[in-house]
């Protein structure tokens, strides 16, 4: 049996979550920010949607996944599903304000490491791929000395993530 990637929908039939979920497309909820670094959203709870999100994510060639959720892990699908990628549970709360230094510097560490085995490709996600996800790709990105103006074209480019608000301008640079 696969593991339920969230608790069961029937606990809030009719929450805007159950309809934002509704909404997405049938594929996983990911966008390629470069050609080693994807940021989006979790999978989706039905357990066969669940299923077919992480072959997606197979297919995109993912071997990591950092996980920015506090309320939520998928370390027990991922361990089915997928037992040769690499997982992170590196959860926080999403109130939209400043993350600790140290939060950064866990996900910064986790993609140098993966990056440094050879053909890794590296999913950093929360649960809607707005806030949380995004802005540790947008850290780990600037950690790697891709600096400002790139990587702002390149979430522009790619369309990845259009929502995404990267909140620590002061920290991280600014757009330009």
């Amino acid at each position: 049996e696969v593991p339920i990637s969230h608790p069961p929908m029937i606990a809030c039939p009719g929450c805007a979550w159950a309809a934002i979920h509704a909404m997405l497309s049938p594929v996983a909820n990911i966008s390629r920010v470069t050609d080693w670094l994807w940021t989006g959203g979790d999978v989706r709870p039905d357990p066969d949607d669940a299923v077919h999100d992480v072959r997606a994510l197979q297919d995109a060639g993912i071997t990591h996944v950092l996980d920015c959720r506090v309320e939520w892990s998928d370390e027990a699908l991922f361990a089915v599903l997928a037992p040769d990628m690499t997982y992170l549970h590196h959860g926080v709360d999403d109130d939209g304000g400043a993350q600790p230094d140290w939060w950064y510097d866990l996900g910064v560490g986790f993609a140098v490491a993966a990056l440094a085995e050879s053909d890794s490709r590296i999913l950093v996600h929360c649960h809607m791929g707005i806030n949380r996800g995004p802005t540790m790709a947008y850290a780990i990105l600037l950690a790697l000395g891709i600096m400002g103006s790139y990587v702002w074209r390149a979430y522009e480019n790619t369309k990845a993530r259009p929502l995404a608000v990267v909140m620590r301008e002061d920290r991280f640079g600014s757009a330009p």
